[in-house]
């Protein structure tokens, strides 16, 4: 097997491309506008990320994984981004899948060619100090010295014990022949077990909740190290409201007061008892409606698993920034499979419910519980979930923010009774998620791979993501050019699909109801200059031209668009000028879903905004520990980090 970078000269026999150089190809593109620069940034961000999955891939290879590998490089590299060349080369590069993709038939082998370039570095360093050979018999000699310098090191051999052996120095140390820890090292790289991973995977083997697909094996995705900065930046922006600042009055401590066992509060500079910070830490990452959202499962998994896993984590002295993020990881695929399987009744709303879920396999991952204890936890879990209404939020009722907090509560609760001997229902997420909360319970519902790669971030609008269909669409209209005096508009006519069209309070009594509302969030969005969450508090919820212009959105269901789902979530908007004046703009999901992912550099913007009111400066610090997390010795470290002074 020959790995390149697509050199004629290694084209022979099995031939793998190098992914660094394919994705060379990209970065080396010059946008000539705006529009073709992001169309290269978010492309480079999705090669980077299947990237980073291929590399966990090889560490734990399993055929279902690879099918959803494959289909991801295929939706990547099939891309229309309206940048030809940009198009043209992620159509040159699907050509060369079989080559790029080699490591799914042959996991050892990298996926780079950086290996072989570092060894052949001092080749080139010695040629340009010294110039070429005076001779063929000189090239060969360097060329020889240097491959048996470079293979003793690989093996950890000292190369000058090995030329005393061979020339037979007096008093040399023995070395064993290179070709007998060559043929170890080979062994080493390729266990017996490799070929059990390729083993079919039977029904039975899906059965259990608590087992490979359910609680992942310690290979971290990708997705997790954004996932991660993003939500805790919903954090650190919900601990500033009001609402949060009166609980944590009433139920932390400072925490130079907090006794041994209290948990730091991320956002706050206050301590609480570990299930007290899972419900004030989930509440405060729901409060401004900044938190991710998974399609598949029909919800917000990451809320629910990382507020209980940083209540969880600093009880484990030894845990790391990686043990965090692995149990973070455990609660999330938990979670958003439950939900993936699950057909909730119409009147319930999805948080609170299967995140408990994902909280008690978070909770329980830290610890490194086996499946048996874990799988006991989750029945105690499915029985501890909430009955939430889906129109309290619509109505006004802020009580939708505590679900998340409660969840996660009860998850740490979970483990804590079955520690203690208590017991639940024997399959009792199926019977409680199919019968009680949901209507249908059905694992063939989940898709393949990891859910943890497929969520939808919100960058710059801290409103629910079916609103956001419409502000893409105002967000177009004013790229075409300005709209003029919000005065002037006469109406707002939006059509869309069944659920989105729900949200059409058109005068929203609290803000909550405002950021589950199409007419106020387009009405808002055109007063204020945004919809960032200053957008959706006083003054600007009762400010009369925003109400005003809010009663000139009508929001209807297009039968048409609620049959193209869910593939496709479109939303189509049409302004109309007292003038007589029309403009209409359709549009298909919104930027921050799977196939149109957010920039690392709005993301970064995004934690900016929710972090500097507490940090300052600050905040850029705690943006590289978030990203770099995995890096971290101590997961309770990480999180005091995230505390700001007594005064913030």
């Amino acid at each position: 097997m020959i790995v390149s970078d697509d050199a004629g000269q290694f084209r022979l026999g099995e031939h793998a491309l190098c992914w660094v150089r394919a994705e060379r190809l990209a970065h080396k593109l010059v946008p000539a506008n705006d529009q073709q620069r992001r169309a290269v940034e978010v492309t480079r961000s999705l090669i980077w990320w299947l990237h980073a999955d291929l590399k966990a891939w090889q560490r734990d290879p399993r055929p279902r994984r690879a099918a959803a590998l494959r289909a991801r490089f295929d939706r990547i590299f099939t891309r229309h981004t309206g940048h030809v060349v940009l198009d043209r080369l992620l159509a040159r590069l699907h050509r060369r899948k079989a080559e790029l993709l080699r490591v799914l038939e042959r996991p050892g082998i990298p996926l780079h060619t950086n290996g072989s370039e570092n060894d052949i570095r001092a080749c080139v360093t010695k040629r340009k100090v010294s110039g070429g050979t005076m001779s063929e018999d000189g090239r060969t000699a360097r060329d020889v010295l240097l491959g048996l310098m470079k293979t003793c090191r690989k093996l950890g051999v000292s190369f000058h014990r090995h030329l005393g052996d061979r020339l037979r120095v007096p008093g040399a140390i023995p070395v064993p022949p290179l070709p007998d820890p060559v043929r170890q090292a080979a062994a080493t790289a390729s266990p017996d077990t490799r070929a059990q991973a390729f083993a079919p995977v039977t029904p039975d083997a899906t059965k259990a909740l608590s087992e490979d697909h359910m609680i992942p094996d310690g290979t971290l995705s990708v997705a997790s190290f954004m996932l991660l900065p993003d939500t805790l930046a919903a954090i650190l922006a919900g601990h500033r409201q009001p609402e949060l600042r009166a609980l944590v009055a009433r139920h932390a401590l400072p925490l130079a007061a907090a006794p041994t066992g209290h948990v730091p509060l991320l956002g706050s500079p206050h301590a609480a008892p570990p299930p007290m910070a899972a419900f004030l830490t989930g509440l405060a990452g729901t409060a401004v409606e900044l938190d991710e959202g998974n399609y598949p499962a029909g919800g917000h998994p990451a809320i629910h698993a990382l507020a209980a896993a940083l209540a969880e984590a600093p009880l484990h002295p030894q845990a790391t920034g990686a043990d965090l993020l692995a149990g973070f990881e455990a609660g999330y695929e938990a979670g958003a499979r439950v939900g993936a399987a699950t057909t909730l009744r119409p009147a319930a709303h999805p948080h609170g419910t299967w995140g408990v879920i994902g909280a008690a396999a978070a909770v329980a991952h830290l610890p490194r519980l086996d499946a048996a204890a874990t799988q006991r936890a989750l029945d105690i879990a499915a029985s501890l979930g909430l009955a939430t209404s889906a129109t309290a939020s619509l109505r006004g009722g802020s009580v939708r923010n505590a679900y998340a907090g409660a969840a996660a509560q009860n998850g740490m609760l979970a483990v804590d009774l079955m520690q203690a001997g208590i017991t639940g229902e024997p399959g009792g997420i199926a019977a409680v998620f199919g019968k009680v909360i949901g209507s249908a319970y059905d694992e063939s519902r989940i898709p393949p791979g990891r859910l943890i790669d497929q969520p939808f971030l919100k960058a710059a609008a801290a409103c629910c993501r079916e609103t956001q269909g419409a502000l893409e669409a105002i967000e177009s209209l004013l790229e075409q050019g300005p709209l003029g005096d919000p005065d002037a508009i006469e109406a707002i006519e939006v059509a869309t699909f069944a659920s989105a069209a729900l949200l059409d309070e058109r005068a929203p009594v609290a803000p909550i109801a405002g950021r589950f509302s199409i007419p106020f969030t387009v009405a808002t969005r055109l007063i204020q200059g945004h919809a960032w969450i200053e957008a959706f508090e006083e003054p600007a919820l009762s400010d009369p031209r925003t109400r005003a212009l809010a009663a000139k959105v009508a929001v209807r269901e297009d039968p048409a668009l609620t049959a193209l789902l869910p593939a496709r979530r479109v939303c189509r908007l049409t302004l109309r000028l007292r003038d007589g004046t029309a403009c209409t703009a359709e549009v298909v999901g919104t930027p921050g879903d799977p196939d149109r992912p957010l920039p690392e550099s709005a993301l970064r913007e995004k934690f900016r905004r929710c972090a500097e009111p507490g940090f300052g400066t600050g905040w850029e610090r705690l943006w590289h520990l978030a990203r770099d997390a995995a890096a971290q010795p101590s997961a309770a470290a990480l999180i005091r980090a995230f505390q700001p002074p007594a005064a913030a």
